[in-house]
């Protein structure tokens, strides 16, 4: 990227999708097999809760502290650490500690008009992305050649760097008979496109931990398919789709 080299990073390209082909392979034998975890059925039982021990309670509450100081806290308290820095060619100390920084945001206008365009457009992709997903997701659980190559298709993504997805968006949106190219429709579309692989693969599981028993028992009394997803789906898949909105 630095200097921009189209060349190179398509060479790179190639590499990393034959680096995840053996991925793809065994994925696909999994899904394959993903019959056999269709566990929410017509004849499903509510769960019984497990009561832990204070013991247990402690570990557990010890295990995710850990995964969140790690994830989450050291990215957090490292970018902040910079955003006070005051000389950036200097090592961090008190006495190069500044809020100009922060000063200088909220002096210029164009910051917070940035800020609502990004907001706009990641609530536009992550609708897109839902969407798109669960169709993807509904796809995939089919064994057919044309689900094999869609998530040949979502793992090229997935492997593929930015650089060459970016540039892949310029040649082909930057023509006379498709002019999208710096507009904000292209931007959102190469929003969804990122995200969706992970969407995707986030509501697999649940999409696929539906029988289709309680789907056919349905149709069999009666019940329109429209109705089914409004009452039998969508209620159930309620959750995974709020985390994969997330």
């Amino acid at each position: 990227a630095m200097p921009l080299n189209f060349g190179l990073a398509a060479a790179d390209s190639w590499l990393l999708l034959s680096l995840v082909l053996p991925a793809v392979w065994l994925q696909t034998r999994v899904n394959r097999r993903a019959e056999r975890y269709r566990i929410i059925t017509g004849r499903a039982r509510p769960p019984r809760r497990r009561r832990l021990s204070r013991g247990q309670i402690a570990v557990q509450l010890g295990g995710v502290a850990v995964v969140m100081t790690l994830s989450l806290g050291l990215p957090v308290f490292s970018a902040a650490s910079v955003s006070l820095v005051g000389d950036i060619s200097k090592p961090f100390s008190l006495s190069n500690i500044s809020f100009a920084h922060y000063a200088h945001v909220f002096r210029v206008p164009e910051v917070f008009g940035a800020l609502l365009y990004s907001a706009k457009l990641s609530l536009v992709a992550s609708a897109g992305a839902i969407l798109l997903g669960l169709g993807v997701a509904l796809a995939l659980m089919r064994p057919t050649g044309l689900a094999r190559v869609l998530d040949w298709g979502l793992l090229t993504i997935m492997a593929l760097p930015g650089l060459i997805l970016a540039a892949g968006y310029i040649f082909a949106f930057n023509q006379p008979w498709l002019p999208l190219y710096g507009t904000s429709a292209a931007l959102a579309m190469a929003y969804v496109t990122g995200a969706l692989p992970v969407t995707s693969r986030m509501l697999l599981g649940p999409v696929g931990q539906q029988h289709r028993s309680m789907h056919e028992a349905a149709a069999v009394h009666g019940v329109s398919a429209g109705r089914r997803w409004l009452r039998i789906r969508l209620p159930l898949l309620a959750t995974p789709i709020m985390f994969a909105f997330l």
